[in-house]
């Protein structure tokens, strides 16, 4: 191989040809594929949106309906006077355990 190779020998004449507006095609070509790409991803982007946003509405509708729980017609409630009731037909045992519980409550004790 030869060492001393001259890179001015070789000239600065270009040898490859492109057709003429051929890089002005190229970049029309580019950017409508691009702009097609973008708009397709919004797209799946959106609708992604739109099914998680279902699904959490779905689930929370769900869940408000178990952690509701709404009195069925004609189910009466329960009024403090029946509480009363409840509370003096217990025994004296069970008595002091609910008033110790309730008295270590952190909600109720604030």
């Amino acid at each position: 191989m030869k060492n001393d190779f001259d890179f001015n020998s070789i000239g600065k004449k270009m040898p490859y040809t492109v057709p003429d507006n051929f890089w002005d095609e190229v970049d029309r070509n580019v950017l409508s594929a691009i702009g097609s790409g973008v708009k397709a991803e919004k797209r799946r982007k959106r609708m992604r949106l739109v099914w998680s946003l279902s699904a959490v509405l779905v689930a929370a509708s769900l869940a408000m309906m178990f952690i509701v729980r709404m009195p069925a017609p004609g189910q009466q409630q329960e009024s403090f006077g029946q509480v009363e009731q409840a509370y003096s037909s217990l025994s004296q045992a069970d008595r002091d355990f609910l008033s110790s519980v309730y008295q270590e409550d952190v909600f109720i004790n604030e």
